[in-house]
This record gives C-alpha cells, sequence and structure tokens, in this order.
C-alpha cells in the first residue's frame, strides 16, 4: 500500500496548496481482544499521546491566546466596517490551531456585516467559514459557503479576490476526491493569475495542478509543474512558499522510490521553515514525510518518532485529514513490524474519521491497508472483501470520463497559450513586410473600393426607384416612405462625409510618395505608408458596415438559426478584439455559466457581439474593466456588457440606434467610428426576433443588453 504523503497549503487570500484538514479522537479499539496485552498496548499509546500532546506542542502555541484576545479586546471597543474586519481577521488567524473558533468568527463577521450591510465584510466571513469546513471535513457545507461568498466578491467588483477563492473551491473538491472538478477550478484560477500577471500565485497553481497530475500516476507532468513552481518562488525570495513546493517535490521523489532525494528535499524544507514563523501545518506535514522516508529506508524506530510528532500537532490543531492519514501510515507501519493488533487499531482510527470526513481518498487507502493486513493475519476472506471495497471507491475516484474531462481542459488550456503566442508573432511579423508591397496592396483596395462604392451608387439608386413607384401605387404611405427615403439620405450623405478623409488622405500621400519617393527618407516613406493603411482600415470598416446594414434593410439577409453555446461564441470574440483590450490594459471579466444555449444565426449574433464588445473597448479608459455576463429566464438569454467607460450624455442617447442622425464619439484613446455599429447591431438582433436596450450614467459607464430565444 502507498503510504500517505502530505502537500502544502496556505489558507484563505493568501492561498491553497491542498489545506490538510483533521479532527482529534482516540484510537478505536473495539476489534482488539480483551486482554491483558491489549490493554498494555492502549496505555502505552494513550502515554505517548498525551505526551506529545500536553509536552511538545505548549511550546508553539504558547503565544496563541494572547494575539486572539487581543484582537477580540479591539473588536469589542471597535463598530461599523473596522469591527467586521477584525472579526475577519480572527478567523483567518485561528484557522490553523483552532478551526472551530475561526468558523465561529467567520459565521460572526458574515452576520455583523449583513447587519450594517458591508458585502465585502460578509463575503471575507462566508469564505471563512468555507475554509474551515474544509478543514473540518464539511466538504459539502464549504462549498455552499465558498460560492455565496464569490457570488459577493463578483457582485462588488473585487475581481482581485475572485482566482483565491476558485482556488480554495478547487481544494475543497480535491479532498473529496473529485479531480476532474478540482482541475476546472485550478485551471480557472491560473488564467486569471496569468492574465493579471501575478507571478507569484500563478505558480502556486502550478503546484497545485501537479496534485491532479500525481493522483492519476503522470508524474512526470507533476515534477514538471513542482519545479517551474519552486524555481519561482526561489527566484523571487518567497521562503514559505519555496519551502512548501521542496516538501511537495519529496512527495513526488518518495512515490518514484527517490529516497535520497525526497529526504534532501525534506531537510532542505526544514532548514528553510526555521527562517519564518512557518504554521503548525507545515511541521505536521514534513514530520510525517519525514517518516514515511525513514520506514522506506528501514528505520522504522525513527519513523515512529516523526510520526507521533505529525499526531500530536495534528490532533491539537484539529486537523481531521492529516490525523486520519497518520493513522494509516502508522498502521502500514506495524503491520510490517508484524504487530497486527496496533495495526488493526490504527487502520480502525483511520476508518472512523475517514467516514465522518467523507473522504473517498482516505477511504480507499484504509481499505488498502485492511487488505494487506488480513492477507498477512491468514484471513483472506476479509482480505478479498476489503480488496473489493477498494477497488469500487478507486473507480470511483478514477472514472473514464473523469479523466477524460482533465486532459481536455489541459488542452485547451495550452491551446489558448499557444495562439497568444502565435498572435504576438504574427504581429511581428507583419509589421515587417515589404513597404513596396504594403503600397501595391493599399492601392489595390482602394480601387476596389471605388468599384464597390459604384455598384452601391447603382444598387441604391435602383432601390429608390422601386421606392418612389411604391408612393405612387401605396397612396396611403406616402408619408411613411418619404421619411424613409430622406433617412436614407441623410445616411448615404454621412456616408460620402466619411469617406471623404479617408480616400483624400489616400489621394494625397499616394502623390506625395509617387512624386518625392527618392527625395524623402527611409521614416517618412514608412509614416506615409502607415498612413495610407490606416485611412483604407477606415473606409474599409465604414463600407462593411454599411453593406451589411444595407443588405439587412433590403430583407434579403437569411437567417440561419440553429443552437448556438453563448459561452463560447464569446470567447471567440474576445479572441479577436485581445489586442485591442491589451493596448489599454482592459480587464475583461466573463460571467457566463457554461451550459448557456440560444436559438439564432450564429454569424449575426458574433457580429453583433464583436460591435457591442468593440465598443465598450473604444469607451473605457486605460486599466478599466467591463464585464459580460448572461442570465437565462425561462424563455430568453439575455446578454449583457457592462464598461466602466465614460458612459453616455443624457442628451445624446435618444440619438443612439437612429439612421438619420450622424453620431460617433471617439474613444478614450482618440479611437475613430462610424456611427453605424450599433445601428446593424439592433438590425440583426431583431432579425433574430430579439430585443436590444442600454443603460448608462455619464462619467461611470454603460451597460448594452440584448435577449435572444433560449434553446431547449
Amino acid at each position: 500500500m502507498k503510504k500517505h504523503s502530505f502537500w502544502n497549503k496556505e489558507p484563505f487570500l493568501r492561498y491553497g496548496y491542498k489545506p490538510i484538514v483533521m479532527q482529534s479522537g482516540l484510537i478505536n479499539d473495539k476489534r482488539l481482544r480483551k486482554t491483558n496485552n491489549d490493554r498494555l498496548f492502549r496505555i502505552i499509546i494513550m502515554f505517548i499521546l498525551v505526551f506529545n500532546l500536553f509536552g511538545f506542542e505548549f511550546c508553539l502555541f504558547g503565544q496563541m491566546d494572547k494575539k486572539a484576545d487581543s484582537l477580540l479586546s479591539l473588536a469589542s471597543r471597535s463598530d461599523g466596517e473596522n469591527r467586521a474586519n477584525i472579526y475577519g481577521d480572527l478567523g483567518e488567524y485561528l484557522m490553523d490551531s483552532s478551526p472551530e473558533k475561526a468558523y465561529e468568527y467567520g459565521k460572526t463577521a458574515m452576520e455583523y456585516s449583513e447587519k450594517i450591510k458591508y458585502p465585502y465584510g460578509k463575503a471575507r466571513g462566508l469564505i471563512v467559514m468555507g475554509i474551515t469546513c474544509t478543514y473540518l471535513g464539511k466538504y459539502d457545507e464549504s462549498v455552499q459557503y465558498l460560492n455565496e461568498g464569490l457570488k459577493i466578491i463578483k457582485e462588488i467588483k473585487q475581481y482581485s479576490k475572485v482566482p483565491l477563492v476558485l482556488m480554495n473551491i478547487g481544494i475543497t473538491y480535491y479532498r473529496q476526491g473529485k479531480y476532474d472538478e478540482a482541475f476546472y477550478y485550478f485551471l480557472n484560477s491560473a488564467a486569471l493569475h496569468e492574465e493579471r500577471k501575478d507571478t507569484i500565485s500563478y505558480a502556486k497553481v502550478l503546484g497545485n495542478m501537479a496534485f491532479v497530475y500525481e493522483e492519476r500516476k503522470e508524474y512526470d507532468k507533476a515534477l514538471d509543474y513542482l519545479l517551474r513552481s519552486k524555481n519561482i518562488f526561489k527566484k523571487a525570495g518567497k521562503l514559505t512558499e519555496y519551502s512548501q513546493a521542496l516538501n511537495n517535490l519529496g512527495t513526488v521523489y518518495n512515490t518514484l522510490n527517490r529516497w535520497d532525494d525526497a529526504l534532501s528535499v525534506y531537510t532542505e524544507a526544514l532548514e528553510v521553515k526555521a527562517k519564518y514563523d512557518a504554521p503548525v501545518d507545515e511541521f505536521i506535514t514534513l514530520y510525517n514525510n519525514i517518516a514515511i522516508i525513514q520506514d522506506n529506508k528501514g528505520n522504522s524506530n525513527k519513523a515512529l518518532e516523526y510520526y507521533y510528532k505529525a499526531l500530536a500537532l495534528s490532533k491539537k490543531s484539529s486537523n481531521m485529514y492529516s490525523t486520519c492519514a497518520i493513522y494509516c501510515n502508522m498502521g502500514e507501519l506495524y503491520q510490517q513490524k508484524k504487530n497486527y493488533e496496533l495495526s488493526l487499531a490504527y487502520y480502525d482510527s483511520c476508518y472512523s474519521i475517514a467516514k465522518d470526513i467523507k473522504s473517498l481518498a482516505m477511504l480507499a487507502h484504509c481499505y488498502s491497508g485492511y487488505s494487506e493486513l488480513y492477507q498477512s493475519m491468514g484471513d483472506y476472506k476479509n482480505a478479498l472483501s476489503f480488496l473489493k471495497k477498494f477497488n469500487d471507491v478507486n473507480d470511483s475516484l478514477f472514472t473514464e470520463k473523469s479523466s477524460k474531462r482533465i486532459e481536455e481542459l489541459q488542452i485547451k488550456y495550452e491551446s489558448e497559450k499557444s495562439k497568444k503566442e502565435l498572435a504576438v508573432k504574427g504581429l511581428e511579423i507583419r509589421k515587417k513586410k515589404s513597404q513596396n508591397l504594403i503600397l501595391i496592396i493599399s492601392l489595390s483596395f482602394v480601387f476596389l473600393t471605388l468599384i464597390f462604392i459604384v455598384y452601391l451608387y447603382f444598387y441604391t439608386r435602383k432601390k429608390k426607384t422601386i421606392l418612389e413607384r411604391m408612393n405612387i401605387r401605396l397612396s396611403e404611405s406616402e408619408s411613411s416612405l418619404k421619411a424613409s427615403n430622406d433617412t436614407k439620405e441623410k445616411l448615404f450623405g454621412i456616408v460620402t462625409h466619411d469617406l471623404k478623409n479617408p480616400f483624400g488622405t489616400l489621394i494625397s500621400l499616394t502623390s506625395f510618395l509617387e512624386e518625392s519617393y527618392r527625395e524623402i527618407d527611409e521614416n517618412h516613406r514608412l509614416t506615409a505608408i502607415q498612413t495610407i493603411r490606416k485611412s483604407a482600415v477606415n473606409a474599409f470598416e465604414l463600407l462593411e458596415t454599411l453593406t451589411k446594414w444595407s443588405i439587412a434593410q433590403s430583407r434579403k439577409i437569411q437567417t440561419d438559426k440553429k443552437v448556438i453555446d453563448i459561452l463560447e461564441l464569446v470567447r471567440t470574440t474576445l479572441l479577436l478584439l485581445k489586442i485591442e483590450a491589451e493596448n489599454k490594459n482592459i480587464l475583461v471579466n466573463l460571467i457566463i455559466p457554461p451550459d448557456t444555449y440560444a436559438y439564432a444565426d450564429e454569424t449575426m449574433i458574433k457580429t453583433v457581439m464583436r460591435n457591442l464588445v468593440g465598443n465598450a473597448i473604444k469607451f473605457t479608459p486605460e486599466n478599466g474593466d467591463i464585464t459580460i455576463s448572461a442570465n437565462v429566464t425561462d424563455a430568453d438569454v439575455v446578454i449583457s456588457i457592462h464598461d466602466s467607460g465614460i458612459g453616455i450624455p443624457e442628451n445624446d442617447k435618444s440619438k443612439i440606434f437612429r439612421v438619420d442622425i450622424k453620431h460617433s464619439t471617439p474613444g478614450t484613446a482618440k479611437e475613430r467610428g462610424t456611427g453605424l455599429g450599433l445601428i446593424l447591431a439592433k438590425e440583426l438582433v431583431e432579425k433574430n426576433d430579439g430585443k436590444i436596450w442600454f443603460e448608462s450614467e455619464y462619467q461611470k459607464g454603460s451597460t448594452f443588453y440584448f435577449s435572444l430565444s433560449k434553446a431547449a
């Protein structure tokens, strides 16, 4: 049976490396025979535990109560948000030494914050409650509290805390043996940290992702992630994280039977921890893991010495998960020493705690230990029974579906990184293109644009003639048709005016290049060519938008409705607009539940989304943020795009969506637009039987909404 090595952790908002959760409890000796020898064994065990509990631990916990009392006294003299924050501090401070008290202070912080209407304090209290429930093995409650806290954090836009809470949710799922769910949350947390360029937190997530690979026995990947993580911590001088990464490396080395390597990194970790005030759980972890290595090397007495140290600390800190694991490891050690009575006693204690905390992973370890113990005792019936139980639990931990989902998530994550790298390389290649080639392409584009304008002109004339004939035949709609024609004339007047600038620039600069190409230097030629390209792009965007609007108006465009994945559609849109957002350092928050489906034309809705998100980027200042979310009702899916930009003045709101009034405002970085994007978006949404509307407050931002039919 594989001994249970411990990984490291950190608690709430300092980040989680896999919390070790346990509770105190005496050895369950119900299966021991009532003999004098049995009583002697139990007396010896009790003596050792009491000695460790009251002799060794007081030196580590003597100062705990003083600081807690100081914070509690300060809370009694404070009020409002300060008092709520102190309760939160108490919860976090006591999380390692007294999870039950930490839970109560987290609950007090939550209830008091709710009373004074302080949402951040309420979220903090809920998350403290969630993490302490993980410590205490109450995993379902933990997930509930953490998700409630996460929801509030998103509502009050404390987005910097989101990846930390996602990590702790992943940790809770990991402790339950739900590795696919855990990997999903780890992956999301890693993506957010990488986006924010938070290298330290990103390194911690790499360590957590290594946990899943270790459970899947993909040790090369686990080692790769851990070494990358360790090197980042060492370079940054993060002693706490560096020592934890060393411990985690040791667990993989142990699994690979590289015991000297494991003992080396464990010893280095102890030396590093001596340089700072390390939490108790970190000593529990190292003592347990060093004991395993000593046992593997044949030093059973030395191993027992470290096991008792780890067990005493884990019982003092009410760490149920670690206590359970240590019992299991000691059961195996006594089994190897052929002391079957003590071995059975420790396995019984492990089994009792594993059932209480509902840990499938620990139950699997326990069943495996029972099977090997009964086989050693010659009781093959019980050995076979427990082996079957082990296989049942182990199968539930590693289903084919779970492994496939984790692999898909990893591939998707690596694919996104590759796309970003390719985009950067592509940008560099485009900058090195030949100047002559750019000039030829620009002139060709101008020529094609002129042809298209002529075509558009005759197409519009034909359309206008038809409308005039209809006016003669349908006198009842004369005023309505006249207004429609006036609107279109104003529109094309606007388009003609807007086209003059880019084409004037194109004509002027191409003439200048033709006449003075040899007289001007390389920098001036490059500047002129870049200006030509920008003018051509502006003209093309205007013509493209006008074409789509014109086709929509003519009602010749056909909708091809089907079931579309809203989350995937939005992600595709964000990839197209990624560079514009990064240029302004805008954070885009995506809050769309998986499995959100609508029934609409995918191409049209992509155009709508591209226009709305592009506008949000345009009018959001540098270092701002944009939130894209979806709300599913009984019949509809409502998508919203919220920005923290400049908003819309009250007297301009009536001009939005009107084709007969030119309304185009420069962006926060002087970006220019055609003024037709929102008009086109309105046409396409309505063609999909949806609605579009907006809310805006000047200087505080805008939110644009549109609805689509919900897919079954």
